[in-house]
């Protein structure tokens, strides 16, 4: 299994936040280091095909933005705060 992300961001009402311009390859070993407001939210958002990336994600290069099932399958993902679940 891979990831790969390549210049990968995004932007809210024309403004860049922390996540922009972020590429990073992940394989099976140990853990990077996760460091504060880095845009690690909107990252895994955007892993989570719930936000739209600048730029392609690609998972065992399959394009999430055209198939985004790819990674569905395999990622379990639960956000502090969920707009899916009512109240």
């Amino acid at each position: 299994m891979k990831l790969s992300i390549e210049n990968v961001g995004k932007c809210y009402r024309g403004r860049c936040g922390r996540c922009r311009r972020f590429s990073l390859e992940l394989k099976p070993g140990p853990r990077p280091a996760r460091p504060q407001r880095a845009g690690k939210t909107t990252l895994m958002s955007i892993l989570a095909t719930i936000t739209r990336a600048t730029e392609a994600v690609t998972w065992n290069e399959t394009d999430l933005a055209t198939n985004p099932n790819t990674l569905r399958t395999v990622l379990g993902y639960l956000p502090r705060i969920s707009a899916f679940i009512p109240t």
